[in-house]
């Protein structure tokens, strides 16, 4: 018996490192998730503006994706000296 509780008391340890482990992988997993969503609604956000306002802002219709999943420095135009 007394040998049985020593190792639960030593493998109660691996528990917990194993646990916090998988506390950090799934909180890494949920902040993927979040910013995926994010760009997600971002792009939802930007196809609904009209050809005209993204006119205005600098960016064709045909960035939206790199723009939304990339960011500005991935996009294929560059309009800053428009």
């Amino acid at each position: 018996m007394r040998t049985a509780s020593i190792a639960l008391v030593s493998g109660a340890g691996t528990i917990s490192s194993v646990g916090r482990a998988l506390v950090g992988v799934t909180r890494s997993v949920v902040a993927a998730l979040d910013r995926w969503q994010a760009r997600r609604q971002a792009l939802r956000q930007l196809y609904m503006l009209d050809r005209r306002t993204l006119k205005d802002i600098g960016i064709d219709r045909s960035e939206l994706q790199s723009i939304a999943y990339g960011g500005v420095h991935g996009r294929r135009r560059c309009h800053a000296d428009r």
